[in-house]
């Protein structure tokens, strides 16, 4: 519990690991700050002569980067020592992530290196160059952490400076600007949802409205406010939709509140679930957190021996657009295979409407069907239903699968941000149509997204 100049820190779920450089050990904490283990001191494994940064991966082992060693050292999380990892351009091993199956060194002599933990194979940094293309020498570097747009942001120790490197590509390239929706309820001030993404594929984080321009009617608008969803992603929406077909009632009703539990058992107050039944009509039938309700609601109602199930998906998309947090789609189904189940709204159809808004659904089927290839086909069908808009596919009496599924839901943030601002004539017509169009210029790229809205 005491320390000699700590170099480096790690977390997961449960613990903090320390890098204690001047006692040459590692000490591990849970997450209160209580003292549980120290390792790397004594004559168990190997000793770092002088550990630093810290790193974790997926399999819980502990990464330390061992200055003075010119290695990094495994551990398991119980401290035993497991190996280490060396190469010739290892000189002073200071910083530590872990992205993926890359491990990616900060070395204080010899730059960044990526090491390839799958493969064991180390690659460098390619050459880096300035705005003024000239190229860019490392100062003692002491970090390297790889963000969520595709960038890496190094930390030089001895120019005291934070070098952000942007991928050539995304240098050159537009960003990807869409407006999902305009809230105009309390007009005259309008909300605009929008997402921004890299040509990577990747959300754009920290914008600001320095960042962005807004026009309406090619009029641009001086005062604008924006924000991100952030403070909304501790609350998961989750509209459940429920197939009521006379194969359900019959044999897989009575399975609801048993399969149900793991999906509702972590559910907290500031989430907002809504049951909808696909059955003789499609309907909304509950909105709440009453388990003993949500359930009932799930087991009665009119059946049918076909259900609408893309109507129902299709209202239930809708019926989330409007919320703000991760949002998802449940479909319990009893796996029956359904000739016109998708008929009035496609598969196609859910799944891009679900992708376009960046909704995820996850399907629950009891995969009932009596004839093997007509289980097989509706099985392939909701597979790819769910995994295409991120979601998951799980057979309802896979207990384990299903109690990890609340936290599958909460982990699909929303990365939207919202602009919002005050329209520019508030004496326009009532039901006249505004055009709105932002502009973003971000590190040197642009993107623009257009869209529109009615004067209520």
């Amino acid at each position: 519990g005491f320390f000699r100049g700590p170099a480096g820190v790690a977390l997961d779920e449960q613990s903090i690991y320390v890098s204690d450089s001047g006692n040459r050990r590692v000490q591990k904490f849970d997450r209160e700050g209580k003292f549980i283990l120290v390792f790397g001191s004594d004559d168990r494994g190997d000793k770092p002569e002088e550990p630093a940064g810290l790193a974790i991966d997926a399999d819980g082992l502990v990464y330390v980067a061992d200055r003075k060693g010119r290695r990094i050292l495994r551990y398991d999380s119980d401290g035993n020592f497991i190996d280490d990892i060396r190469f010739e351009n290892l000189e002073e091993p200071r910083g530590l992530q872990i992205k993926g199956d890359t491990l990616i060194v900060a070395d204080e002599k010899s730059g960044v290196l990526f090491y390839n933990i799958k493969e064991k194979k180390w690659t460098g940094f390619p050459l880096l160059r300035d705005e003024n293309d000239r190229p860019v020498t490392f100062n003692r570097l002491a970090a390297a952490r790889s963000n969520q747009d595709g960038s890496i942001l190094l930390v030089e120790y001895g120019s005291q400076r934070v070098i952000q490197a942007i991928p050539r590509g995304l240098k050159i390239t537009n960003l990807d600007c869409r407006i999902q929706r305009i809230d105009a309820r309390s007009y005259p001030q309008i909300g605009v949802f929008m997402t921004v993404k890299n040509r990577l594929g990747n959300a754009v984080h920290g914008l600001n409205r320095s960042d962005f321009m807004v026009f309406e009617n090619d009029s641009r608008i001086g005062q604008i406010k924006t924000d991100n969803v952030v403070p909304f992603n501790n609350r998961v929406n989750m509209s459940i939709v429920k197939e009521n077909s006379k194969i359900f009632l019959n044999n897989f009703n009575g399975y609801i509140p048993s399969v149900m539990k793991g999906v509702l058992d972590p559910i907290r107050i500031a989430d907002r679930i809504r049951v909808i039944r696909a059955g003789e009509q499609v309907r909304s039938v509950h909105e709440g957190l009453q388990r003993r309700e949500l359930l009932r609601s799930m087991m009665e109602g009119e059946t049918i021996e076909e259900p609408n199930l893309g109507k129902a998906l299709f209202e239930s998309i809708t019926m989330l657009l409007p919320e703000i947090g991760p949002r998802n789609v449940l479909l319990v189904v009893s796996g029956k295979y359904f000739p016109g189940a998708f008929n009035q709204y496609t598969m196609q159809r859910i799944r891009q409407y679900a992708s376009a808004n960046e909704i995820m659904i996850n399907i629950i089927s009891f995969e009932g069907d009596d004839d093997e290839d007509k289980k097989s086909r509706a099985a392939e069908m909701y597979k790819y239903l769910a995994r295409r808009t991120g979601g998951e596919y799980l057979n309802a009496f896979n207990e384990s699968e299903i109690h990890g599924l609340y936290a599958k839901m909460q982990e699909k943030q929303d990365e939207r941000y919202i602009v919002s601002y005050s329209a520019s004539n508030e004496n326009l017509m009532q039901g006249r149509y505004a055009e709105v169009r932002l502009e973003i210029r971000y590190l040197g790229t642009t993107g623009i997204a257009d869209g529109g809205y009615f004067v209520p």
